[in-house]
């Protein structure tokens, strides 16, 4: 008899609280999605009504989420056969690490987004953050070519206050 009481009562304490922890109840709900045949999108940065985002071998891509209901690309540049992996925008200019490499783009016109300038480390470049025209960029401790010459890891910061220099 106890036994069925606890099982009624648990049955009881699982419907009432299921939709009380359901995601319907936060508010939570999705408003659309964006499907593009782009690599894996590893990181994407906002800026006014438009999205930047670092997909891997698919490079820059440029979405206008001013009408949320409706995303769209409006432009993209892929032409670095690396792999896009954090990215950073201020301004005209987006600057994306791509393994060995970071790259400034200039993306005043979205729909045609233009490379400006690069720099090549020994390093792989794990993550970037920008402030002021500044990157901040962590690099990554990897071998060398003989795997032997240990390279170390560390943080470089580069001035891009005048990217097309």
């Amino acid at each position: 008899m106890k036994r069925l009481v606890l099982i009624h009562v648990l049955f009881f304490v699982v419907t009432i609280l299921t939709p009380a922890v359901a995601q319907e109840n936060f508010n939570i709900q999705p408003v659309s999605r964006i499907f593009n045949h782009w690599d894996r999108v590893n990181d994407f940065a906002i800026q006014g009504d438009l999205v930047f985002i670092a997909a891997e071998t698919s490079g820059l891509q440029i979405v206008d989420i001013s009408n949320p209901e409706e995303p769209r690309q409006l432009g993209y540049w892929d032409e670095n056969p690396a792999q896009s992996r954090f990215i950073c925008v201020e301004g005209n200019y987006a600057y994306i690490s791509e393994y060995y490499d970071v790259l400034c783009i200039d993306i005043s016109d979205p729909m045609d987004p233009q490379p400006v300038s690069s720099l090549h480390f020994e390093e792989i470049v794990d993550e970037i953050y920008l402030r002021n025209g500044i990157v901040f960029a962590v690099l990554r401790g990897t071998r060398g070519e003989r795997n032997e010459d240990p390279i170390q890891g560390g943080m470089v910061v580069l001035s891009f206050t005048n990217p097309e220099e």
